[in-house]
């Protein structure tokens, strides 16, 4: 098992490599040759920025199956470390956010680990759907956090009724 996110020397984890610059950058260069891997889900959730505040949206596969997220890998001190491959997102999730993880077919997943090509998933094939914010708490875990959610409104009682 891998932990999600290289230890660097700055102060937080890096948790993500861009395909279109993964070959330039120092750190990303030679894991990205010989260190490639797969990194199943079954979907992910993306926050999407609407008026003041973020919202949880959950992404995954219309048909529902698990996928391979394209990563690299490495060994350290603190273990074994993995990030995400990132690209640019479908012109059907980018309303919520630009970016998202590079999702592999599966004949791309074997071209991925033999020869770093990126055959990604079908556009078409991806849905998405608003989630509850509870998927920002880590003491919630549980399987209807991807279930599909409607902001319900708040009822107006007698009693917050402001009666000037």
């Amino acid at each position: 098992m891998a932990s999600w996110g290289f230890h660097s020397t700055r102060a937080h984890l890096l948790i993500n490599a861009r395909s279109e610059t993964i070959r330039q950058k120092p750190i990303f260069r030679y894991l990205i040759s010989d260190h490639r891997c797969l990194i199943p889900a079954s979907g992910y959730y993306e926050w999407k920025n609407q008026g003041a505040g973020k919202y949880p949206w959950y992404i995954s596969t219309v048909s529902g199956e698990i996928v391979s997220f394209a990563g690299v890998i490495r060994t350290t001190s603190f273990g074994s470390e993995t990030v995400i491959i990132t690209t640019e997102a479908y012109s059907s999730i980018a309303h919520i956010h630009k970016r998202m993880p590079v999702i592999l077919s599966r004949q791309g997943e074997d071209d991925f680990l033999l020869n770093g090509t990126i055959i990604g998933l079908m556009a078409d094939l991806l849905t998405s759907h608003p989630v509850s914010p509870n998927v920002n708490s880590p003491d919630i875990d549980d399987p209807a956090l991807i279930e599909p959610w409607q902001e319900h409104t708040i009822q107006k009682t007698l009693a917050s009724h402001n009666w000037q």
